[in-house]
């Protein structure tokens, strides 16, 4: 798979979701690709990537689809936050249902 053509941002500058960034350069290969990166330009990776978000700030609705994929560990965590009160969501019984259905299989 090639990368290039491949668009890089200054670092430190605003990141633009509409496009209109004017410290932005496209690298058309692997050479320039590094000389770009020595100069201080950098990758969109960083900006692209999702702020890590506890789950518990999500959708009731969200929650209830990541319960099947967590670990028990992370369902017996996520329960003693509701159970805190770190969340109105109404999603004890989801979560303790999860931890149910985990410790019967």
């Amino acid at each position: 798979m090639d990368i290039y053509p491949l668009m890089l941002y200054r670092a430190g500058s605003a990141f633009c979701w509409d496009g209109k960034n004017t410290d932005s350069m496209v690298v058309e290969g692997p050479e320039q690709h590094e000389a770009a990166l020595a100069d201080g330009w950098q990758e969109a990776v960083a900006y692209l990537a999702p702020d890590d978000e506890p789950l518990l700030a999500l959708t009731a609705k969200e929650i209830e689809a990541a319960l099947p994929g967590l670990s028990l560990e992370d369902l017996e965590a996520l329960k003693a936050e509701e159970a805190a009160g770190k969340s109105r969501k109404g999603v004890l019984a989801d979560i303790e249902a999860a931890i149910d259905a985990r410790l019967k299989a």
